[in-house]
Formats: C-alpha cells, structure tokens, sequence
C-alpha cells in the first residue's frame, strides 16, 4: 500500500535522525519515492521535519543545519497507530476519520495519507467506511 510506504519511509527517517545527524539535502536526497508520494518539494520537507517536537534543528554559521532526534532516542518517535487507539478508547465510539486529526495532540503532525496507513498497520484499528474503530 502507498501510504504505508510512505509511512514507513517517515519512520526510518526519524530512526536514522536518532543515530546520526543530517543535513536537508541528504534528507531530501535519501528518499525521493517518499517525497514523490507525498508531492513534496524540499522547502515541504523542511517544514514538516520544523513542525515535529522530537526533531531539532543545529547549524553553525558557514554550516548547514543539521537535523536530530532530540536526545537522540529512538524510542520518542510516536506510534500514530497508538495514539488513534488511545483517542478511540478515550471517546468509547467510532470517531469519522474526517474529525480524528483534531482530537490528536496539537504537537503531532500527520497527513491523511499517513493515519490510513497507522490506522491500517494496527491490528486493533480498522477503517468502516468513513468511521475509524477500535476491535
């Protein structure tokens, strides 16, 4: 599925950022089918990898920035699959997927694209036809 691919490639992204820091253009660099899917151009990517609370920006004047996990821990990349169910659990009923991104917290930034496939890939999560439900 596309949006899985593209999920993931958001996933590993992050995983590697928690090992090693990099730049915006070896960013942009690694993975050009994720940014492709996503119709993303570099000015997208920089402003998505801004607008996520574990990841932080470094630069030295003369230098370009660098981008990092902060703390560098793996471990504090969200599961969005998790945080769904948690929201579902917390409203007890089916919630549109239309409405789901304003009940998650305001620090998360996720497309649409990006919950069907979170929603997808949890073996508690599935999609009726515009309502997202817990099993």
């Amino acid at each position: 599925m596309i949006e899985s691919t593209v999920l993931q490639g958001l996933q590993r992204l992050k995983k590697n950022l928690a090992t090693e820091s990099q730049t915006l253009d070896e960013l942009w660099q690694s993975r050009p089918i994720v940014w492709q899917e996503l119709g993303w151009k570099k000015e997208q990517l920089m402003l998505w990898l801004r607008c996520q609370p574990d990841i932080k920006k470094n630069g030295r004047q003369k230098e370009p920035d660098n981008y990092e996990i902060k703390g560098g821990k793996s471990d504090s990349i969200p599961d969005i699959g998790e945080i769904i169910a948690k929201v579902l659990q917390g409203t007890g009923k089916p919630v549109p997927l239309a409405n789901l991104k304003n009940k998650l917290p305001s620090n998360l930034v996720v497309t649409t694209p990006m919950l069907k496939a979170a929603i997808n890939d949890h073996p508690n999560l599935q999609m009726i036809g515009p309502l997202v439900k817990l099993n």
